[in-house]
């Protein structure tokens, strides 16, 4: 019973001890708010809303769908696909 606490301990210890390691290691220099890896598009935060999506099932979530200038007049136009 004893060894089996210790042995738990050590685990949880490993394992926070690991995140942190890992999280430092993944930067924070918060340079990239999404979290995603890629660098957000410059002037991300002047885009539109262009739709909301929901998506039922497992995930059941809400999002938005966001576009810049350029999206939007090929939205309201009708163009597919859109341009880059």
């Amino acid at each position: 019973m004893k060894h089996t606490k210790v042995l738990a301990l050590l685990t949880v210890l490993v394992v926070g001890l690991g995140g942190i390691v890992l999280s430092s290691a993944a930067g924070g220099d918060n340079k990239n708010p999404s979290g995603f890896g890629d660098t957000p598009p410059a002037g991300y935060r002047d885009w539109k809303l262009i739709s909301v999506a929901h998506e039922e099932g497992e995930l059941n979530d809400l999002r938005a769908i966001l576009g810049n200038d350029i999206a939007v007049k090929a939205y309201r136009e009708g163009t597919l696909p859109f341009p880059d």
